[in-house]
């Protein structure tokens, strides 16, 4: 079984409708030539191609768009949450290109795609690499990475250096590699400089994850004074949306704090929380996605959630999700 392909359940949870009734519509696709998997008799798994004519024939309208995960404090989960958040859009059927600019190469590394001999975002920048999309490497039938690596740490000195426009060294490249792709994700290093600039300059969204402590909001707060420098600076307007993760509701003063920071940034919180799951953390110690295996777990119903909003799949619900969503309202 591909390890990117839908369970039947989830599907059907997203639909609103029975799993029976999911099935009679993949059967139908199956005869037409689309794939599927199946325990015995029954179909237990599409995969993301299928998936996407599933929700394509619900009236479901593929974005094309470009994610930035950026914020200046490590630390606060940024590079787990941009892999799941990708996959889950691929799981969706969306084809999906992650972007690795950050020198740590994490994300690289969590996809199963380093080696030091990778040509990096910077190679392409120094003209070494012709064109953007030589960096692409294939992970999936609709997943691939441009990887990272520690010579990305000379990013920012090359645009410096040689005095590239900001508001088109990176804009320009992901304009041409979107024409490809319905969803990229872009992986930034916690930190500021022209790099990072030049990623808000280029992206249609900017998701900065927010760990409910004092020390997190410090950095939203830098991060929102360099937002709005850019801004002016360059009339770029990018939605910015802060995504409160590593949550605990048991934690009084973890409820406090979040209670503080939506109240403070209210109109840019995603109205979806991601709690505080070792879930997070076995996956990744296992090069996996939260979604692999049999049981529902805290981190996969988090971020499918959270998933859910941002690509707008929430809507193709017929019925009122059972599913009890977290909410982050105050």
């Amino acid at each position: 079984m591909d390890k990117y392909s839908l369970s039947l359940v989830d599907l059907a949870d997203l639909l609103g409708i029975t799993r029976q009734a999911v099935a009679q519509m993949a059967l139908k696709l199956e005869i037409q030539g689309a794939s599927v998997v199946k325990n015995k008799k029954h179909i237990t798994h599409l995969n993301p191609l299928t998936v996407r004519d599933v929700l394509s024939s619900r009236g479901y309208k593929y974005q094309n768009k470009i994610f930035a995960f950026q914020v200046i404090k490590g630390g606060v989960g940024k590079t787990t949450i941009a892999k799941n958040f990708g996959i889950r859009a691929a799981q969706y059927g969306y084809k999906v290109l992650f972007v690795d600019f950050d020198h740590q190469a994490n994300l690289t590394f969590a996809l199963d795609k380093f080696n030091p001999s990778n040509k990096v975002f910077v190679d392409f920048i120094r003209g070494s690499v012709n064109k953007v999309s030589d960096l692409v490497l294939k992970i999936s039938s609709n997943i691939s990475i441009i990887p990272s690596s520690l010579t990305n740490a000379r990013l920012d000195s090359e645009l410096l250096t040689n005095a590239f426009n900001l508001s088109s060294v990176i804009k320009d490249p992901l304009e041409e590699l979107r024409k490809n792709y319905d969803l990229i994700v872009c992986d930034c290093p916690p930190a500021l400089g022209p790099t990072v600039s030049s990623i808000y300059l280029a992206v249609d969204q900017v998701i900065a994850p927010v760990v409910p402590d004092k020390f997190s909001e410090m950095a939203i707060d830098f991060m929102f004074e360099e937002w709005k420098i850019l801004t002016q600076r360059f009339k770029s307007t990018p939605v910015i949306k802060l995504l409160i993760n590593r949550h605990d509701p048991r934690l009084k003063t973890s409820n406090e704090q979040l209670v503080h920071i939506v109240s403070k940034y209210k109109e840019y919180i995603y109205p979806t929380a991601i709690r505080s799951s070792a879930d997070f953390i076995t996956s990744t110690n296992m090069s996996k996605h939260v979604w692999e295996g049999k049981k529902i777990s805290v981190a996969s119903e988090d971020v499918d959630l959270f998933v859910r909003h941002a690509l707008g799949l929430s809507e193709l619900t017929e019925t009122k999700n059972n599913k009890k969503e977290m909410s982050v309202d105050v």
